[in-house]
């Protein structure tokens, strides 16, 4: 069963939307867990094209020379970190790996990875938050 959420997010890259913050533009950020081991990247962001708040990151992890390679959203929620190089999740690498992988795709598809994602890292949706 399909349920409509109606949480459109656009990546960033690529499509006008122009961030509130611009300290918020974390792309090409290298991505460290809460023990420092090394993710990824940061590839892109997932953003409210309304008010250019970032809302989810696309981390790029693994893979030699692009074979392999998958991609991974995480809620800013559970970022840190003030290097303009390097962002943390306040989570183990394990855990950031366990997460299904992430798989652009339309309409509700979409937005359930949303929810998924937020529901792996326990932390409650934007969508659901007083003010979100």
């Amino acid at each position: 069963m399909t349920t409509a959420l109606a949480r459109e997010l656009e990546r960033l890259t690529h499509s006008g939307v122009h961030l509130a913050d611009p300290a918020t533009d974390l792309r090409d950020r290298e991505v460290l867990d809460c023990d420092g081991h090394r993710v990824g990247i940061v590839a892109d962001l997932l953003v409210e094209p309304d008010t250019g708040t970032v809302r989810l990151v696309e981390v790029e992890d693994g893979g030699v020379f692009g074979i392999g390679r998958k991609s991974r959203l995480v809620p800013v929620e559970v970022l840190n970190g003030d290097d303009p190089r390097t962002v943390y999740v306040e989570r183990p690498r394990d855990e950031i790996l366990a997460v299904d992988p992430y798989r652009p795709a339309e309409g509700d598809a979409e937005e359930e990875q949303y929810a998924a994602v937020y529901a792996a890292y326990g932390v409650t949706p934007y969508w659901t938050r007083a003010g979100g």
